[in-house]
């Protein structure tokens, strides 16, 4: 062992650059290929001593840019990547930096599908500033900035937010801040999210909605009428009522309804809040047990999530087997997919791991996406896309 352990010392002192050297530094500018703007990207930048550059805990695989940056780097060979998600086609360099030296970095990232020419929009409609742990606090401008390095057209965040006041205006006023001619930030909610009386095994089903008005015909506020009709984790006191009813009420409001993550369940920890005991082992349901009746009283519903995460195999096939058993059935039910992202979470924060395309005919809206959807004219993938042309 001592002789490994000795020429790993002389490694160590070969490779790692002498205490007091001066850093290298790249300048970065990444524009969109076909229109020569300055576009928003995911850079990963790896040093020579296999450390990645991050910025923020929400975000893990390197850091987000406006399109613009200045990053210092050891000396040394750095591995850099620029990347804008499924539609770009990533740019990959290996240089080698002189200490002191400024490495001036133009990068022109180029579509890889006619998607938009053809009047394609990409969203993701199912992610969260505040998903419950609040481990990390993110603002509305950082998450707007992750969708657009990921060339999204628009993110919905769902419950809850980081503003002072919960309403529809507030939140409304907080994502136009953050929205540009090109993108389009917006709040939606979870809705329903419903346990029977607050036990996580016993789980109603999830939904996220899109398209929907914030307030009522009578002025109500949409978020608190629909977190009313849900019982959350722990609210034992509280009796839910049927999910059909979130799904009229989402309709009223103009919106549309997809049961999300239906066939995801797993074993863990939880307890400890009000009269339920901690549980080392609990069977923790996020699957969708209202959704056969949901189907033959209506559909009450619009559509259904076939994908979530890539990790996530076993209950995407579930969830694609039970849509395929549907339209087989004759419910033609959109299929949909999201990513739950939960930028509250450390490396949570990735927007758009699972996206939905949706063709609307016209410039892009909610209205119009949600149209869209209901009438099936979407997909959804977890990348990469696959072009195929018939001459």
């Amino acid at each position: 062992m001592v002789p490994v352990l000795i020429l790993w010392v002389v490694l160590q002192a070969v490779s790692a650059a002498p205490a007091g050297t001066p850093s290298a530094t790249i300048v970065g500018r990444v524009v969109d290929a076909g229109t020569g703007r300055i576009v928003p990207c995911t850079v990963a930048i790896r040093s020579g001593d296999g450390q990645l550059i991050t910025d923020h805990e929400s975000f893990r695989a390197g850091f987000r840019s406006a399109g613009e940056f200045v990053q210092t780097v050891p000396p040394g060979e750095v591995d850099i990547k620029i990347s804008r998600g499924f539609d770009f086609i990533a740019i990959e360099r290996k240089v080698q930096l002189q200490p002191g030296e400024r490495y001036r970095l133009d990068i022109a990232l180029r579509r890889r599908s006619p998607l938009r020419r053809e009047g394609w929009y990409v969203g993701d409609n199912h992610d969260h500033m505040i998903h419950g742990e609040r481990k990390i606090v993110v603002d509305f401008e950082y998450a707007a900035l992750a969708a657009r390095a990921e060339g999204l057209d628009y993110l919905a965040l769902a419950q809850h937010w980081n503003v002072p006041t919960e309403t529809p205006e507030a939140l409304g006023q907080a994502c136009e801040r953050s929205s540009t001619p090109d993108f389009l930030l917006t709040w939606n909610l979870e809705a329903p999210k419903n346990y029977w009386r607050g036990d996580v095994s016993k789980c109603l089903g999830h939904g996220w909605t899109v398209g929907m008005r914030g307030r009522t015909d009578r002025g109500d506020d949409a978020i608190q009428e629909l977190m009313d009709l849900s019982a959350h984790d722990y609210e034992s006191a509280k009796e839910p009522s049927p999910n059909f009813d979130s799904h009229a009420l989402i309709h009223e409001l103009g919106g549309i309804v997809s049961y999300s993550h239906p066939c995801r369940w797993w074993w863990g920890k939880w307890g400890g809040t009000g009269i339920y005991p901690v549980e080392e082992r609990k069977f923790v349901s996020n699957m969708a047990a209202e959704l056969p009746f949901d189907t033959v009283a209506g559909p009450t519903y619009d559509a259904i999530d076939i994908l979530m995460q890539p990790h996530e195999g076993e209950a995407n096939d579930c969830a694609q087997k039970l849509w395929f058993m549907l339209l087989d059935k004759g419910y033609h039910i959109a299929a949909t997919g999201s990513s739950d992202a939960t930028f509250d979470n450390p490396g949570g924060g990735v927007p758009g791991a699972v996206r939905i395309y949706t063709k609307t005919g016209e410039p892009f809206s909610l209205a119009g996406a949600a149209r869209a959807i209901r009438e099936g004219r979407s997909f959804v993938t977890t990348g990469p896309l696959i072009v195929l042309e018939v001459a």
